[in-house]
């Protein structure tokens, strides 16, 4: 018995290709992979994230954003882009 439409019953499993032995300048971009490291400054910013803020919903009306757009494109109190 499976718990699955017939159509994902039947898919076949993903299998991915050989990789380049090491040492050699092959550098295999169809996996979605990157051979070279991030960047010192993404890393440090995932160092330095706050892990907390990814368990929480975002502020529904976005009022920090909606006042910087609001600053940036010097919009009057009638014409605030989030109302």
């Amino acid at each position: 018995m499976s718990y699955f439409r017939p159509s994902v019953d039947e898919m076949t499993d993903y299998k991915p290709s050989d990789r380049p032995k090491p040492g050699t300048s092959i550098i295999k971009l169809n996996s979605n992979e990157n051979p070279y490291p991030p960047s010192p400054q993404a890393v440090e910013v995932l160092r330095n994230f706050d892990s907390e803020l990814l368990r929480r919903y975002l502020n529904y009306f976005a009022k920090e954003f909606c006042q910087a757009v609001s600053e940036v494109l010097r919009a009057t109190a009638g014409l605030d882009p989030c109302g």
